[in-house]
């Protein structure tokens, strides 16, 4: 399984003079910052590695916008990681309006979720507007191992996991779980559970953003966190979406994984549940149930961790019982990020999708706005920017009624009584 993200920069120093990038500059950067020590579990020891393959160069037809930013997303989320190379692969797209350009970023989710932590974006972005390139020499690789020494070596290290007084009782524990929730999951029809089936090797992908702090004051006079304002405006939307597809949604009941806790989350944890209300027609009792649910993990470090964090959440997903679909919630950090001074202007997380999902959303809140992206399978999710607008009508409705909440009209004067009281005058 690959996990994914979009993020879209101002090209700022990197610009060239005809409008692109200096895509020289941004291989020798991404070279020395991933050899760099402790940073080198993002670079397999490959003694036939191109830094070309894996630092790739795209242009959209100039002025690109979001739809075909999306378009190329989906695409490059549709191939697979070549497992004879390194499982981590970077574009970077020139050609955005407003002289901006996207680095869409892919790995392995074992990769990323490792104790080493192979995330390439928490090697490339810095809290700092410098643009130097530190000079690193490369690590040579050391000879590939044989069949035979790589199977020692494995064995060796799974050998150690167990040595813990409890880890062979959790890893057991692990085992049989994920052995039972994957017979539910087969067994589980889907009448009883939407939005899933066999899902294909292409994807499609969609996203949109809201005002923060129109989510955030919405949520303030309603009594709400963002999170359970966000999921009852997916509940919401989803609703619309299934009668749109010639459900009923009074009959549905959807329930989704929202795996949170990326920080201090073991490895065998499982994704808690959470069940959406699509049935309730009334906006506010959606909002009522969502109440007390789940929340995302605390505050983010300075370090952008996305791809680590969303391999921890989909591995978590994979072992959790059988739901309709995944809704992930991640926390980035606030302050000012750069590439090689390139400042970071949107982070757009791509959903993976859990085991016989067709549908996945994620979530980010970062310098002002609340972007949300849905990630489907391109044959059977056609119809994503319907969900996209869905949620955008689903979020206008709970800030109208906000609104109508904090200004209530006063109760009006018995009209008689004005009448009567101005005859006696």
């Amino acid at each position: 399984m690959q996990v994914g993200a979009v993020l879209v920069f101002d090209a700022g120093p990197l610009e060239l003079r005809h409008g692109g990038i200096d895509i020289e500059r941004v291989r020798a950067y991404t070279a020395a910052r991933l050899s760099a020590p402790g940073r080198s579990a993002a670079l397999c020891d490959d003694p036939f590695f191109s830094l070309e393959y894996h630092v790739r160069h795209a242009a959209l037809p100039r002025p690109g916008d979001e739809r075909q930013l999306k378009r190329l997303a989906a695409r490059i989320f549709s191939q697979s990681l070549d497992r004879e190379k390194p499982l981590w692969e970077l574009c970077f797209v020139e050609g955005l309006e407003d002289a901006r350009f996207a680095l869409i970023a892919k790995a392995d989710a074992a990769l990323a979720a490792g104790p080493a932590g192979g995330d390439p974006l928490a090697a490339l972005l810095t809290e700092t507007s410098s643009d130097a390139i530190d000079a690193a020499a490369r690590p040579e690789a050391r000879p590939t191992p044989g069949r035979l020494a790589g199977m020692r070596a494995e064995l060796a290290r799974r050998a150690r996991e167990l040595t813990g007084p409890d880890a062979l009782g959790a890893a057991l524990g692990f085992g049989l779980r994920g052995a039972l929730n994957a017979l539910e999951r087969a067994l589980a029809s889907a009448e009883d559970v939407p939005l899933t089936g066999p899902a294909g090797p292409h994807r499609r992908v969609e996203w949109l953003a809201l005002d923060d702090a129109d989510l955030c004051a919405t949520g303030e006079r309603l009594g709400a966190t963002p999170h359970e304002l966000l999921l009852a405006t997916l509940a919401s939307a989803l609703r619309v979406f299934l009668a749109r597809r010639g459900l009923e949604p009074d009959a549905l009941a959807l329930r989704a994984l929202t795996p949170i806790g990326v920080e201090g989350t073991e490895p065998g944890a499982e994704a808690p549940q959470v069940a959406l209300p699509v049935s309730e027609p009334d906006p506010l009792r959606r909002l009522d149930a969502m109440r007390g649910a789940p929340e995302p993990s605390g505050p983010a470090g300075a370090e952008l961790s996305i791809l680590r964090d969303l391999a921890k959440l989909s591995i978590a997903a994979a072992a959790g019982r059988p739901a309709s679909l995944c809704v992930t919630d991640l926390c980035v950090p606030s302050g000012p990020l750069f590439l090689l001074g390139a400042p970071l202007r949107a982070c757009i997380p791509i959903a993976p999708l859990g085991p016989g999902h067709t549908l996945g959303i994620a979530a980010t809140r970062r310098d002002g706005r609340a972007t949300l992206s849905f990630a489907g399978d391109a044959a059977l999710m056609t119809d994503l920017p319907l969900l996209a607008d869905a949620v955008a009508g689903a979020f206008d409705e709970l800030r109208r009624l906000s609104s109508a909440t904090v200004h209530a009209s006063p109760p009006r004067a018995d009209q008689s009584r004005v009448r009567n009281s101005r005859a006696e005058a």
